[in-house]
């Protein structure tokens, strides 16, 4: 990843060279403001920016604010680095839009952790890109919120988003706690009482601390805030201030969400997948042989399947699929599982349950997919069955793959022996 490095001092410039090279970026290094400009606003400009707050021509703060209000260029976390540490100097600096905010001397393992966290927001952008996603990911790039505490931990300044997060407005938060605010903002209460503690936290550690909320809006929908703590000290090591940077990573979230749900589960069916199921699998074997408990297995398939397809086309053959998908769910229990090994089969785990105990539940899948009654687009209409085979786990199958393999022999008997049935396997 490119790197812009925008600093006059020839000296500091190179060290920033060598470590960022070193940490596998590619740095372009510029000794003035208006050259950094020159290169933000080419095709493919670098898409992390160090600037100096002081450099000839155009400096690091009137720079920043020029990047973020030129809605052509895309989104380029800038870190603003000086020799100024004072509150006004830090709030001017991220009020100009800086994303983060680095005193000079520079510590190389600082550095390079902040940078991970710009790279990291930038690869989330860009997985959500690449992905065609129209979720909005400004607040995910760009922090949304910022305030300032003193050492006691009451509130200095807080910028609009901070307020609207915590439902502040209205409220004389100045020289206030967080505990004292929490009874002023009854909805935000908890937040507010989580803050305190993670404060203390990164006072303890002297470090950079992160943070994730959770929160729920007035319309019920969950939205989720990263926050980043920045504790500041006295050169004798006296608490000075804290400081607080948010920002929404609800686009992420769900992103993160939608993710995991595509990776577990099949698309067409909503049922596990055969990675997933499987591990599902090994997971209740153990359990059972743990606990001495009962778990059967059942392989099932569509009868005829692709006769389905060659007669009434693909698309009725996925309506089938997703019926008998529908039924299947409908019928287990919260402590079983199903899942769709590949085409028309499908597999079905009942815990606690011997073969003998699971006809029950199978014969009304069975008996439910039988008198369900499919129309294809010529207004055709037509019945599929489904065939069944179960085996029940004993301590003697040994592995999952063992237990599989009978339920495969019993569905295999099941359709020797004229199909739209439920054969159990013989363990002896």
């Amino acid at each position: 990843m490119k790197i812009l490095i925008a600093e006059d001092n020839l000296s500091i410039r190179t060290l920033l060279q060598e470590w960022t090279r070193e940490w596998g970026y590619t740095p372009v290094c510029v000794s003035d403001g208006e050259s950094a400009w020159q290169l933000l606003i080419v095709a493919d400009p670098p898409k992390l920016a160090i600037l100096d707050w002081v450099m000839p021509k155009l400096d690091g703060v009137d720079l920043c604010q020029r990047i973020k209000q030129q809605q052509t260029l895309p989104f380029i976390y800038v870190m603003l680095l000086t020799g100024k540490n004072s509150q006004q100097d830090i709030i001017t600096g991220l009020n100009a839009g800086a994303d983060d905010f680095l005193s000079k001397p520079v510590l190389p393992e600082e550095l390079r952790s902040r940078l991970a966290v710009g790279r990291r927001i930038l690869n989330y952008q860009e997985a959500l890109t690449n992905r065609h996603e129209q979720l909005h990911t400004l607040f995910m790039a760009i922090p949304g919120m910022m305030i300032l505490k003193d050492e006691q931990g009451r509130w200095l300044q807080a910028n609009e988003a901070s307020l609207r997060l915590f439902q502040l407005h209205g409220v004389d938060y100045i020289g206030k706690s967080d505990l004292e605010l929490s009874r002023l903002s009854q909805n935000r209460a908890n937040l507010l009482w989580m803050l305190q503690a993670k404060d203390e936290e990164a006072w303890k550690q002297a470090d950079i601390v992160h943070q994730e909320l959770q929160l729920v809006s007035a319309q019920g929908q969950s939205i989720y805030y990263e926050l980043i703590r920045v504790p500041l000290f006295y050169p004798d090591g006296r608490r000075k201030n804290m400081i607080l940077l948010g920002h929404d990573i609800t686009a992420r979230k769900t992103l993160e969400q939608r993710l995991s749900q595509e990776a577990k589960y099949d698309a067409l069916t909503n049922l596990l997948n055969r990675r997933y199921f499987e591990e599902r699998l090994a997971l209740a074997i153990d359990h059972a042989q743990r606990f001495q408990q009962s778990l059967t297995v059942c392989l099932c398939d569509i009868d005829k399947f692709k006769q389905v397809n060659d007669t009434h086309g693909h698309q009725m053959g996925d309506t089938v699929i997703k019926q008998f998908s529908y039924i299947i769910r409908s019928e287990l229990r919260n402590t079983d599982a199903a899942g769709r090994l590949g085409g028309d089969e499908f597999c079905i785990l009942l815990t606690g349950c011997s073969a003998r105990e699971s006809l029950n539940c199978l014969s009304r899948i069975r008996k439910r997919l039988e008198a369900t009654v499919f129309k294809n687009n010529q207004s055709r209409y037509f019945w599929v069955s489904g065939s069944f085979g179960v085996a029940e786990w004993l301590p003697t199958l040994g592995t999952k793959e063992t237990l599989l393999e009978m339920a495969d022999q019993a569905l295999y008997r099941a359709k020797r022996n004229g199909r739209n049935q439920v054969w159990i396997a013989s363990n002896g």
